[in-house]
């Protein structure tokens, strides 16, 4: 029947003289509402004789599906269409309702043509080519809207636009997951700290790190370690230290804290020797003053090790001048040391100590005291593995004899921030492209329609 009706509504459109006439016989039979017989009658303003057709006919269809007897108003349909002399299209309709096992009445077969006017001869093949074929709602409404494929198109695009979104989803998910893997890096270092002003050692701990574990190396005497944790460097503080020395060996400890005692300093640091030596052979480099940083080298008494921070020579019967400024927080251990011991050697010390102030820290709880042989893990609640800060935090350890600690710590397999930020990217990515794509494709459809439609108005025109 659509198909039937489309034929009839391109001729009909292309004989626009019998619309008018067929648009009463439509009404009075009860065909199509009072509304759409007004619009086409009436409102014709803006609307081809294809439109009015389609109006027509759209509104046909919708009674015909939609009445409690059809039959009847099919016979009505075909009594007006020979009333118009529309008799092959009349025939070809009860012949595809036959087809189809419908029943036809037979006096509609039989009934003879009743004319208002015989019907303008005009070749349909010679109309402008053939507009988009009409298709009906079942609607009743007053103005039967064009039924078209849309909602078929709409719903296969939503099926491909979430497939495809879908798609870059998991796509974009497994990339970013591979691309955020990487080995953990596990650090093991040690650290020897303290002095006789207690001094603190920072150990400074990625973002992405939220446990550290320390271990006593200290073999021998006990000893006490406080811990603290901080979520920024302390403030500094700086103290002056002195000391003075005037005897001579042939391997001298010359610490500002006397004794084999080191003084624990930070970067920024400063020690001041000042020697006035005397009875000097002066035909080579008779005397040194040497600054270590490791202890196993200050107890080996060696002076030329790569090991060696600094090594001075020491000039005779005049005033020396050592300033060391101190790059790197360690431990550090000074030695004197000579070939001919009965030099005479007078030394003034000073050292400006640079410190970190814990006054207003508060000590890590899973490690309020550390004793000999003991180990802790220091915990921080306040790591979040999925920030992407820079910021690190750091572990403060202070003790006030001499101790060697072992800290180690592991990164995550993952770098959560990078991860985050590649999900980020691939939502959007998912979300964006598939709408783009659906845009372009709605849009080039849009003028297409438009193209179309111009070219149909010039043809109509012509």
């Amino acid at each position: 029947m659509k198909e039937n009706l489309a034929d009839l509504v391109d001729l009909i459109a292309g004989n626009s003289p019998v619309i008018s006439q067929i648009n009463n016989h439509l009404f009075s039979t009860g065909l199509i509402p009072e509304a759409v017989h007004h619009s086409v009658t009436v409102e014709t303003a803006g609307l081809s004789p294809y439109d009015r057709a389609n109006k027509m006919f759209s509104s046909v269809l919708a009674t015909l599906k939609c009445h409690s007897d059809p039959n009847s108003m099919f016979s009505s349909l075909i009594t007006a269409l020979k009333r118009i002399e529309l008799n092959d299209i009349a025939s070809k309709l009860m012949e595809n309702l036959r087809k189809k096992g419908g029943h036809v009445d037979p006096n509609l077969e039989q009934q003879t043509s009743v004319s208002e006017g015989p019907l303008q001869p005009v070749d349909v093949t010679a109309q402008s080519p053939k507009p988009q074929q009409p298709t009906i709602t079942e609607s009743q409404s007053s103005t039967p809207p064009t039924v078209t494929n849309y909602s078929r198109v709409a719903t296969c695009t939503c099926i491909l636009v979430l497939v495809l979104i879908l798609t870059l989803a998991g796509v974009g998910v497994g990339i970013s997951i591979r691309i955020s893997c990487h080995s953990s890096i596990s650090l093991n270092q040690s650290m020897e700290i303290s002095d006789k002003q207690s001094s603190s050692a920072l150990i400074p701990v990625p973002n992405n790190v939220s446990s550290v574990l320390l271990k006593s190396l200290n073999t021998q005497d006990p000893f006490e370690v406080t811990v603290f944790i901080a979520s920024s460097i302390p403030p500094n503080g700086t103290q002056r230290l002195n000391e003075t020395y005037s005897h001579v060996t042939r391997c001298t400890p010359y610490n500002v804290n006397t004794g084999d005692n080191p003084v624990y300093l930070l970067s920024g640091s400063i020690m001041n020797y000042t020697l006035t030596v005397s009875g000097l052979n002066d035909s080579k480099c008779m005397a040194q003053l040497v600054v270590y940083n490791k202890s196993s080298e200050y107890l080996a008494c060696k002076h030329n090790s790569s090991n060696v921070v600094k090594a001075y020579c020491l000039s005779n019967d005049t005033v020396n001048h050592v300033s060391v400024m101190i790059n790197k927080s360690a431990e550090y251990y000074v030695r004197l040391i000579t070939d001919d011991p009965t030099i005479s050697v007078i030394t003034n010390i000073t050292v400006y100590q640079v410190h970190y102030n814990t006054s207003h820290l508060i000590t890590a709880n899973d490690c309020e005291q550390i004793s000999n042989d003991d180990s802790c893990t220091v915990h921080n609640d306040n790591v979040k593995q999925w920030s992407c800060s820079n910021t690190e935090w750091y572990v403060i350890l202070q003790s006030s004899s001499n101790v060697e600690v072992e800290y180690n710590y592991k990164t995550p397999s993952h770098d959560y921030c990078a991860l985050r930020n590649y999900l980020i990217g691939t939502l959007v990515l998912s979300i964006v492209l598939p709408l783009l794509i659906t845009s372009g494709y709605c849009l080039g459809t849009q003028r297409g329609k438009i193209m179309t439609k111009c070219k149909k108005n010039r043809t109509r025109g012509n």
